[in-house]
């Protein structure tokens, strides 16, 4: 006679079974959380190539910036080098007939002196006699020279046979005592 069959082998199979299905859920469930990780690690990196990608063009333009600022600041300090930069500036006189000839006869220059060198005779600029300038120069008597100056407000007075004299033509100014010519260099 057969001995019955037992119970165990049929819960050993169910057993099985039952640890089996548990294996297929949490392998589904690791299967899903590494699709998720995977998910979440591209987008991850995506969120990261798009910071990168913004730092670098916030880098672009602070670098874009920064050039501008020092171009700026070159076109700021070439203008203001040429705000101040000497100009040349014409002078001219016409002087009175005796004036002219105690020049003649003393064999003396006509002169320009001025505040931009302290009033000194011996570096003052001498005038080319009426014609000794090229047309469009000292014609119709006219005693002339070019000075350069920066901007600014200057005085001056010419010096004609070792007689201190202003131009009548051209503004003047009391200083002090002293009746000066003036010349606004802009």
């Amino acid at each position: 006679m057969m001995a019955p069959p037992s119970a165990a082998p049929a819960r050993r199979v169910t057993d099985l079974v039952s640890a089996l299905e548990a294996t297929e859920a949490d392998a589904a469930a690791s299967a899903t959380a590494v699709a998720t990780a995977a998910a979440a690690t591209r987008a991850a990196a995506d969120v990261a190539r798009t910071a990168r990608e913004e730092a670098a063009a916030a880098h672009a333009a602070a670098a874009e910036a920064a050039a501008a600022a020092k171009a700026a600041a070159a076109a700021d300090k070439a203008a203001a080098a040429a705000a101040v930069a000497p100009r040349s500036v014409a002078f001219g006189l016409v002087p009175a007939p005796e004036l002219v000839a105690a020049a003649a006869k003393a064999s003396a220059a006509v002169v320009l002196v001025g505040n931009w060198q302290g009033w000194d005779l011996s570096r003052g600029v001498a005038l080319a006699p009426p014609g000794a300038v090229p047309s469009g120069g000292g014609g119709g008597g006219r005693w002339t020279t070019e000075v350069a100056l920066p901007p600014g407000l200057y005085q001056y007075k010419y010096v004609v046979g070792g007689s201190w004299v202003v131009d009548r033509e051209q503004p003047t100014v009391m200083d002090g005592y002293h009746e000066n010519n003036t010349a606004e260099v802009l």
